[in-house]
């Protein structure tokens, strides 16, 4: 079981190298939660 201390590391260690942004989406996460349906999903950025 996560704790409070443990998130709050997770998401130090993680801000180090994601900026904050809603331009990045998480696909598998939202498909397995079910939380984004496809006809509203985000589209993916890339930098190609």
């Amino acid at each position: 079981m996560l704790t409070a201390e443990d998130l709050a590391d997770a998401t130090r260690i993680v801000a180090e190298h994601v900026p904050v942004t809603p331009a990045y989406r998480w696909p598998l996460l939202e498909q397995i939660t079910g939380s984004c349906p496809a006809a509203i999903a985000t589209p993916i950025w890339s930098d190609a």
